[in-house]
């Protein structure tokens, strides 16, 4: 799994800011935000971090994840070695993916990656491409000092059926009288 430094949690500008950029992207995303997950932002900081990195595609062109390395999702580092495969036929994100890789150098390179966090699972839900991509172009450079920003999001799920339930049982406790304070 991505080992992700300097995690802190993001201002509402910046929540409001990502919310715009994922409403059209992936709105499943803003829905959790909305409900309450948790938005923090982070970096990763070497090419053996990025690589590590689940991804959300476990089928790229009819080749399933679970079956060619019996995981769930593919990670960065398999993505375009998959890509190649010749029994693989998505040509589509390989192509985006070395569009992209040639952007990564000039200043016209504009990127958010998001991650999704739940019960200690963390995979990009969005800016695969991207990812990918700078994984690929700093291993072509061959630097493995890399310094990229990346949002999660994290689903507290749990914790917030938790405190949903203890506040519901103690206005209900209260409203029936059958809760008593002694001194």
């Amino acid at each position: 799994m991505a080992e992700i430094t300097n995690r802190k949690d993001c201002s509402s500008e910046e929540i409001n800011t990502l919310k715009q950029f994922l409403e059209p992207r992936a709105p499943q995303l803003v829905q959790f935000i909305e409900a309450g997950a948790v938005v923090s932002k982070g970096l990763i900081t070497s090419r053996e971090m990025l690589a590590k990195t689940n991804t959300e595609w476990y089928n790229l062109g009819g080749v399933r994840s679970r079956r060619e390395y019996g995981s769930k999702f593919f990670r960065i580092d398999q993505v375009m070695t998959m890509l190649k495969n010749p029994q693989c036929n998505d040509v589509a994100h390989r192509d985006r993916i070395q569009e992209l890789m040639q952007e990564i150098p000039t200043n016209n390179f504009k990127y958010t990656i998001t991650f999704f966090e739940k019960n200690n699972e963390l995979f990009i839900y969005d800016g695969n491409h991207s990812a990918v991509a700078f994984f690929e172009y700093f291993s072509k450079c061959g630097s493995d000092n890399v310094n990229i920003e990346v949002f999660i999001i994290t689903d507290t799920t749990k914790l917030r059926i938790f405190l949903i339930r203890c506040y519901n049982f103690f206005w209900y406790t209260l409203k029936n009288k059958k809760f008593q304070l002694r001194w």
